[in-house]
């Protein structure tokens, strides 16, 4: 399961590997999942955990259901009004703790989480709709409410365009459209976090590919030949209001801590109008961290 990339096209990691003097070493692969071949969970309620490869997952049913089936993946199905961003994740996830697959997780480490997701609907295109439905994942603090942060993407479709989009905090958002594209999907993603500088890279591979690059090597491109990534700091964006400084990472009220981290996968459809499933396959979790 481990696996030490050191070198990627003789690129720096996330050309942060001399931030304020700390050098990074390679990437180590910590922890994947082939969630299709993890076998059958059945429906899951609320709070239900279910182990896979040794780490501990919980579900989270409410507005939608969610299910681990095997030959299929990691199946979330969002009911009608789910939102991810109005009050907290009122959508049904998967989530797991960090410090559980990674024991020794340092404030200084680098995380690069990946996924591959696909779509299907009982009607029309597989894809996500105009009706804002949309799937994706995240680094998280583990909260709900107005206390959730996050550091993610996802591919949502809005008023009949599909876009691209990142999402940082609860209310932070970039949506680039892509109407220039033809028939632009997205099926392989990345979030790259940066824990003591609560930064965060998210990207996404080639338009149709569903194969999974080192990190940070992720090669899609928009419409206008720009890198499909998109550069985040602060879980929610408000390090720059006036008595915000600290001088401890620890210090930070709105951070993304080593304690409380996770990972999230979920599923949302704010307007309903058919069945619409959000299936994930893969996901690998890689560290890189001062030598």
């Amino acid at each position: 399961m481990s696996n030490s990339i050191f070198s990627f096209g003789g690129a720096n990691i996330a050309d942060i590997k001399n931030t304020s003097g700390t050098e990074y070493t390679g990437w180590e692969e910590v922890y994947s999942i082939d969630f299709s071949k993890a076998g059958n969970s059945g429906d899951l309620d609320t709070g239900d955990t279910y182990v896979i490869n040794g780490i501990t997952w919980q579900a989270n049913k409410d507005y939608g259901t969610v299910e681990v089936k095997s030959g299929t993946g990691l199946i979330l199905t969002p009911a009608a009004s789910s939102d991810f961003w109005s009050g907290g994740p009122q959508v049904p996830f998967l989530s797991a703790s960090v410090p559980e697959m990674i024991p020794d997780l340092n404030q200084n480490d680098v995380l690069c989480m990946q996924w591959v997701v696909d779509f299907s609907a009982s009607s029309g295109e597989q894809y996500p709709q105009n009706n804002y439905e949309a799937g994706g994942g995240c680094f998280w603090n583990g909260l709900h409410a107005g206390t959730a942060l996050h550091v993610g993407s996802r591919l949502i479709g809005i008023g009949g365009q599909p876009y691209w989009g990142s999402f940082l905090g609860l209310t932070n958002q970039s949506n680039i459209s892509l109407s220039g594209y033809s028939n632009p999907r997205y099926f392989t993603w990345e979030n790259v976090l940066y824990i003591g500088g609560q930064t965060g890279i998210v990207s996404s591979g080639q338009s149709g590919s569903t194969t999974l690059e080192p990190p940070l090597e992720m090669k899609g491109t928009f419409s206008d030949g720009k890198r499909t990534r998109m550069h985040m700091w602060a879980p929610y964006g408000s390090y720059t209001i006036p008595g915000s400084w600290r001088t401890d990472e620890e210090d930070i009220s709105q951070a993304l801590t080593t304690s409380s981290l996770g990972v999230m996968f979920y599923g949302m459809e704010v307007y309903h109008t058919r069945t619409f499933k959000v299936i994930f396959k893969d996901f690998r979790l890689f560290r890189s961290r001062k030598p």
